[in-house]
Parts: C-alpha cells; sequence; structure tokens
C-alpha cells in the first residue's frame, strides 16, 4: 500500500459501518504484524470507481474521501520489519462525498450559526471501530456535552453532566452531497461548517498532561497542564516502541501553540490518560480556556500523580496511562502534530481479565462529529 501511494500520490478512504459484512471488517483489521492488502473481494465488498484519478471506493459506505499524499514522515525503523519504515502519512481531502441518506435536519443548536443546511448524523451513519486483533466495535450510545462554560464574572467555569443525547430524527429529504474542499471558501462545505470532524470518527480523546515551568532551572516549582485533543492516535506499533501523536491548533493565526506543545517542547516529556464515562465532566472541564498560569487538573478537582519514568503529571483515576518522550512536532497549516515516544504504560487491575486488558471494563468514550457529541462502545 505504502509503496503504491508512494507513486500514485492518492488514495480514497471509505468509512467502515455496520453495513459492511463483519468477516471481512475482522479480516481487513487483523492484518497486523504483517502488512496485508487484501482485494475488495476477499473481504466481501463491492467496489465503485467514482472518481476517475483515484481507487476505486466501498460501493455502501456513506462517507468517502478522495486524498493525495501531502507528506510522508518517517519514524523510527524496526529492525523486525521487511517492508517499509514506520512512517507517519499526511494527506489532503481534495474531495467529500456524503450520501443524502446520513443527514438529518440542523438542531436548533446548528441552527445558530449562518447557513447550516443539514447534519451529518452519526446515527443513521452506524459507524464501527477496531478494538486491535480483528475485533470490530459499534457505538452503543451517543451522548451530548457542550463545552464548559465561563461565568459572566470570570471566575467559575461549568460543565453540564455527560448525558445522553436526543434520538435522531431519522433521515431528512437530503441529496448525496459532494464538495472539492479546495474550492470551499475558509472550508466551508454546502453543508454550512467544515464537516470534517462529522466525516472522520469515534475518534480517540488524547488527554495530555504536561508540565509547565516558569523557571526552567528551577525543576522544583512546576505547574500541572491537562487538555483533551479530539485528533490522537498511536502511529506505531511494530517500531522498537509505540509512538502516538496529538494534534492542536495554533492560535494567533498559527504563531502561538497550546499549552501541551508548548510544554512537550520545552520538556521533552508529555503523557496520556484514558477518559472513560466517569471521568468525562472532568474531561470536559479540562478543555477551559485557562490563562498558561492555569491548572486544569485543579479546575476540574483532578489528583494529580507523578509518572514513574518521565517527568509528567497522570490523571490518578485514569485506568490507563502512556508516560511518553516528546520526539518532534511537524507543522501542518495552522496545525501542530506532537509525536512522542511511549516508554512506559500503566494499566489498572481493574480493567484486566486473564491477564488481558477488557474492552468490557474499560468503559471509554470517543469524540464524534460536533462539538457536543460522545460515543460509547458497544465492546
Amino acid at each position: 500500500f505504502v509503496q503504491i501511494l508512494k507513486q500514485t500520490k492518492v488514495c480514497t478512504i471509505s468509512s467502515a459501518t455496520n453495513r459492511d459484512p463483519a468477516s471481512g471488517l475482522e479480516k481487513a483489521a487483523s492484518s497486523w504484524p504483517k502488512a496485508t492488502s487484501h482485494s475488495f473481494a476477499e473481504l466481501g465488498l463491492e467496489s465503485s470507481k467514482s472518481k476517475q484519478d483515484y481507487p476505486s471506493v466501498v460501493a455502501t459506505s456513506p462517507i468517502q474521501m478522495h486524498c493525495s499524499l501531502e507528506n510522508f514522515v518517517g519514524l523510527e525503523k524496526s529492525d523486525s520489519d521487511d517492508h517499509d519504515d514506520n512512517a507517519l502519512i499526511v494527506l489532503v481531502v481534495e474531495n467529500f462525498v456524503i450520501d443524502g441518506s446520513v443527514m438529518s435536519p440542523a438542531t436548533e443548536e446548528m441552527k445558530k450559526r449562518p447557513n447550516v443546511k443539514a447534519k451529518v448524523d452519526v446515527e443513521l451513519i452506524q459507524p464501527v471501530l477496531s478494538l486491535g486483533g480483528g475485533k470490530i466495535c459499534p457505538l452503543k450510545t451517543i451522548h451530548s456535552m457542550p463545552r464548559p462554560v465561563k461565568s459572566k464574572d470570570g471566575t467559575t467555569w461549568t460543565s453540564t453532566d455527560f448525558d445522553l443525547a436526543k434520538p435522531s430524527p431519522g433521515q431528512g429529504n437530503f441529496d448525496t452531497v459532494e464538495w472539492k474542499f479546495r474550492e470551499c471558501e475558509g472550508g466551508t462545505s454546502p453543508l454550512g461548517y467544515n464537516a470534517l470532524t462529522a466525516m472522520v470518527m469515534p475518534r480517540p480523546i488524547g488527554w495530555i498532561s504536561t508540565y509547565h515551568r516558569k523557571d526552567p532551572n528551577n525543576t522544583n516549582q512546576k505547574l500541572a497542564h491537562l487538555a483533551p485533543y479530539s485528533f490522537f492516535c498511536n502511529l506505531s506499533r511494530s517500531a522498537k516502541r509505540p509512538l502516538v501523536a496529538f494534534s492542536g491548533f495554533r492560535r494567533d493565526n498559527g504563531k502561538t501553540p497550546k499549552d501541551a506543545q508548548n510544554d512537550a517542547e520545552q520538556s521533552k516529556y508529555f503523557a496520556y490518560n484514558m477518559v472513560t464515562e466517569t471521568l468525562a465532566v472532568p474531561m470536559n472541564l479540562s478543555a477551559a480556556e485557562l490563562p498558561r498560569e492555569g491548572s486544569e487538573f485543579e479546575l476540574a478537582g483532578l489528583k494529580v500523580q507523578e509518572a514513574i519514568l518521565v517527568d509528567a503529571p497522570i490523571v490518578a483515576d485514569s485506568p490507563v496511562r502512556f508516560e511518553c518522550k516528546y520526539l518532534k512536532s511537524i507543522p501542518i497549516g495552522s496545525f501542530s502534530i506532537v509525536v512522542g515516544e511511549v516508554v512506559g504504560i500503566g494499566i489498572k487491575e481493574s480493567i484486566v481479565t486473564d491477564e488481558t486488558l477488557d474492552p468490557t471494563k474499560l468503559k471509554t468514550i470517543a469524540r464524534m462529529g460536533f462539538m457536543d457529541e460522545y460515543g460509547t462502545l458497544d465492546a
């Protein structure tokens, strides 16, 4: 796949849903550690050639993206692999296609924004995700939790509970929507908003914790920072050590990185903390826009625990923690991709069954399409 992508510079992405045969999805998800490509027929999928200059897509997929290769960032080479070096592949989505069957009428909250036409509805999409080892998991419930709100006097922040979202109103009378991102001013689609996050989901939440020091020479004075990032992923499992990355928007027209990036670059460490249902509200509170001298741990009422192998704070109640050594920051437009090497993993015994991490005990949550949407997994 990588060699073909390097040659052609284009690829397609089709969303995986409950419409697809489970056996095909499981086969596609169980090819690690040896990278294996499969034909559409081998996975029991029907293909469709929708764009002349791009590969075929899954015909039944309600969301399709036609992409070009933007960057190929080399990562740590694995001594055990006989295929291409591990790399971060950065794609530009040139063309979006959303089938009208997965769009519902815009919510009242969405209508507050101008020109919003419809909602890309996760309940109509029925997405699935991979848990690794060939295990495929559908969504269980959809929740609504808007970003935290600051009081009028600016002294406090509040969050709603992790409430179930209102049921989908069902399919609206919408035609299939197609547009080219580069032709949309400011990236706004015909739907009236940038629909990328509604198309790339569910997404794991990168709850990133770091230390900030006013005086780098004073190791005793440090402030614990914490923030959720909805663009987070593991980059490599087959290198000498696992690699993870989170992506954050740079403020002031791309000039000022957020605290997590700043701290990681200065201290050379950060930590990832898994978010579960019981930690949903504290996680949301940690998204508050605090000044650099404020601590989200304190705001959210979370206990700080020291990491064992790196100089970073961790959320004491999180059941899974990655302790990471900062590797590099990769600028992509007004965003930065921050890459770290996982040098230690902490897992609480309460989520382990037969010496294996048990997804049914995790009760982790994922980010969905819009600012207030979250999902739980039917693991």
